[in-house]
């Protein structure tokens, strides 16, 4: 293994919490932290694994799903970890997985993929593809709003009057 005296930290980051599997490949201790949400949390805890990997010439690998987040703990965390961005879509699912989710179940997931050499990767796009994104991401639930309150305004108009609807969204019906 080529990340023998490595430390894997399998994350699942939240709003709040940060749920994470501190996994030591040089003496096979595996622990489990929930630790806030915050940018001094996240860094005292990769400054911890570094501390711990150091002196036996190891790495810090930095693994967590690819939800909302993702782009700004890269930004805050990656020249200092192996930064891997999982996709969990692509990942097996245990049998107890079927009947409940949780936090500690992904973690364990994304740890157990990585040491098993085949974690399902996601694509990172650039800061500026996310912004386009978010930016037509924006626009589509704008449309989509427009066409439920249009939606809504022809039902109530339906059902509580007997006003003629016909070219009520052209210029003249506006």
């Amino acid at each position: 293994m080529h990340w023998d005296k490595d430390i894997i930290l399998a994350v699942d980051y939240h709003a709040q919490n940060t749920e994470v599997r501190w996994f030591n490949c040089h003496t096979g201790e595996e622990r489990r932290r929930n630790v806030p949400t915050t940018r001094g949390e996240m860094l005292r805890l990769v400054e911890k694994a570094i501390a711990e990997a150091a002196p036996v010439g190891g790495k810090v690998i930095w693994i967590m799903e690819s939800t909302t987040g993702w782009a700004r703990v890269k930004e805050l965390i990656g020249g200092r970890v192996r930064f891997l961005l999982a996709n969990v879509l692509q990942m097996p699912l245990p049998p107890k997985a079927y009947r409940r989710k949780s936090d500690k179940i992904d973690t364990g997931r994304m740890l157990r993929e990585f040491l098993n050499g085949s974690p399902p990767l996601s694509y990172q796009p650039a800061a500026w593809w996310r912004q386009v994104r978010r930016l037509v991401d924006s626009r589509q639930d704008l449309v989509e709003r427009q066409t439920a309150v249009k939606n809504w305004i022809v039902h109530f108009l339906h059902h509580e009057t007997w006003c003629d609807r016909d070219g009520l969204w052209t210029q003249k019906g506006i």
